[in-house]
């Protein structure tokens, strides 16, 4: 893969296939004939970053408004269809990030975390049951985890925390973890074992 800037790569497990993002687009990467084949997939012409496949289809969107939805990337003897999504959709005017939680695919804004529903008007939408700070206005999502308790580890704007679900049934957010660290910008988080988080921050400093 010859790029200036490769961006994200995702593997689709079910077929062995390596995707990465780069500033010229969504590139497909595969084993075939005993040598390594590389095609760019066609109508992606754009800088693309932050990638997620499920359950086959790829998520990718940039720093410019931008989503777009990809099937059959994988496959050869299908065509692609391809969905883009942007500001007439709902999207804000900068990053739009992709994760996946076990509700499904969500989309980081600037205005908060949005999901999609085929066929539901609009179908990208705010995900207005989790807390307040997940779609408040000029707030950017920057990074979602969910652990193995489906507790929300978030990088929303300024805020660090995560959300859970008290014995209520309701949303309730916590921060007060990260104030013993140097706010940096967090990177990433994940979840080794119940009790070890790792995250990961701008500055290069990883904490467990």
């Amino acid at each position: 893969l010859e790029t200036q800037f490769a961006k994200h790569l995702a593997i689709d497990e079910a077929t062995d296939t390596l995707f990465a993002s780069a500033d010229e687009g969504l590139f497909r990467i595969h084993y075939n004939n005993k040598q390594w084949q590389v095609d760019k997939i066609p109508d992606t012409d754009n800088d693309l970053h932050f990638m997620v496949i499920d359950e086959g289809i790829i998520w990718v969107g940039n720093a410019t408004q931008a989503l777009y939805k990809i099937e059959h990337a994988q496959d050869d003897t299908r065509a692609n269809i391809i969905t883009k999504f942007d500001g007439k959709d709902g999207l804000g005017k900068n990053n739009v990030v992709p994760f996946v939680l076990s509700r499904g695919v969500v989309f980081g804004t600037n205005d908060g975390l949005m999901d999609y529903q085929q066929g539901r008007q609009p179908e990208l939408q705010f995900i207005e049951a989790l807390p307040e700070i997940f779609h408040s206005q000029n707030k950017d999502v920057y990074r979602v985890y969910e652990d193995q308790q489906h507790r929300l580890w978030y990088r929303i704007a300024a805020h660090t925390g995560y959300a859970s679900l008290d014995q209520n049934n309701q949303w309730q957010t916590h921060e007060d973890l990260f104030k013993y660290f140097p706010d940096s910008g967090y990177k990433d988080f994940v979840k080794t074992t119940e009790n070890t988080l790792w995250f990961s921050m701008a500055n290069g400093n990883i904490f467990r």
